[in-house]
């Protein structure tokens, strides 16, 4: 197996969005890693050696792994999948997406080569199974399936916390009062409630 860590050579100060699928290879990497996995070869570029990465810690807590027979709440399922920077919409056709209806929820892990459809009789795990994302047929059964993170700022309360803190510290810099920040929602500002 040998494993590729796409390098960021994008600046953070840049005006443009970083490549998303990119980020999700680079992720992908970084959960094999974390999750203990045999590989044979890493390739990674020098100046990837040079730049910060999503901590071990971060890419562990929010990989998720589904087996078959298992209890899952869907809800909660899906809400964990959001925080991992999924997102949610009506058909699965690119990676880091994820859908839910009914009984189905279908989910592609920027780690996978393909997205896996879980079948659900309440909350139990009935089957899981790869499908193609342009006919959305199913394929194999699977027994299990790992879904690692989609983004490089996973969203979760201590880093919502930590992204008002420093809104007000920039408030407070530029002397800003923190009710008029919170008047700018609507206007593109972050709120600071």
């Amino acid at each position: 197996t040998v494993l590729s860590f796409v390098h960021n050579d994008q600046s953070p100060y840049a005006e443009q969005s970083p490549d998303r699928r990119a980020a999700q290879l680079r992720l992908a990497t970084l959960s094999h890693l974390a999750r203990g996995l045999h590989y044979d070869f890493l390739v990674l570029p020098a100046g990837a050696l040079a730049r910060r990465v999503v901590p071990h810690e971060v890419v562990s807590e929010h990989g998720e792994l589904v087996l078959v027979d298992q209890d899952l709440d869907r809800d909660a399922f899906t809400g964990r999948l959001s925080a991992a920077g999924y997102a949610r919409t009506g058909l699965v056709e690119d990676p880091g997406t994820f859908s839910a209806r009914g009984s189905l929820v279908d989910v592609w892990s920027p780690a996978a080569a393909r997205p896996v459809r879980i079948e659900l009789l309440g909350d139990a795990v009935l089957a899981i199974k790869e499908f193609d994302p342009e006919t959305q047929r199913t394929g194999g059964e699977l027994r299990e399936a790992h879904f690692s993170l989609a983004r490089e700022a996973p969203i979760t309360t201590a880093s919502l916390a930590r992204a008002k803190e420093q809104v007000r510290a920039l408030c407070d810099a530029i002397d800003m009062p923190t009710s008029k920040a919170r008047t700018r929602r609507g206007t593109g500002w972050v709120g600071v409630a």
